[in-house]
């Protein structure tokens, strides 16, 4: 899960090791390397501010805060505690964060997809009942083959005929929110 917020310059990066959960939202703006977080707080107050979910507290850099905060309203507008929500492919640790359910057994579908694991994901999402849908469909590893829309072709034409896109509040050129009518 890598990525060069707009923040930070080049060559520096941020290790999030808040706790599992944040793994998750690292996806939206760390990079990974050694300079600790910790270190880089203090250097770079500006960069991080506090995000608060429940009980629990993490310092995030302040952009993945915007992103976050807006597939949270999405996901907040469009489904319940409990319900099924399809966040594909390095987004998994938002089931946790907000207390929603995995329709799918592929969970880290970040490689192209075995003969048949494609009609399997569908017929879950569909068993499920999924109504929304957050596909992060960035180029992992700078690779545009990696995109879930490359490697799950037939996964993201199902999204795009069943299910009617919907604009992120904070969006982001490769996240993309689908709910089903």
């Amino acid at each position: 899960m890598r990525g060069i917020p707009a923040q930070l310059p080049v060559g520096v990066s941020v290790s999030h090791n808040i706790c599992s959960v944040c793994a998750g939202i690292t996806a939206f703006g760390s990079v990974h390397a050694s300079v600790n977080e910790a270190v880089l707080r203090r250097r770079h107050p500006d960069w991080f501010t506090r995000y608060q979910v429940g009980s629990d507290e993490f310092w995030l850099l302040k952009d993945s805060v915007d992103r976050l905060e807006s597939i949270r309203e999405a996901v907040e507008a469009h489904t319940r505690e409990g319900d099924p929500v399809l966040f594909v492919p390095l987004l998994v640790t938002l089931y946790p964060l907000w207390s929603r359910r995995i329709p799918i057994y592929d969970m880290f579908c970040v490689h192209a997809a075995a003969p048949g694991a494609e009609d399997a994901m569908i017929d879950s999402l569909e068993r499920e009942h999924v109504r929304l849908a957050v596909v992060w469909n960035a180029a992992l590893d700078g690779l545009e083959e990696r995109r879930f829309s490359r490697t799950h072709p037939q996964v993201w034409r199902y999204l795009e005929c069943e299910f009617e896109p919907i604009r992120l509040i904070s969006p982001h050129v490769d996240f993309h929110c689908f709910v089903r009518p």
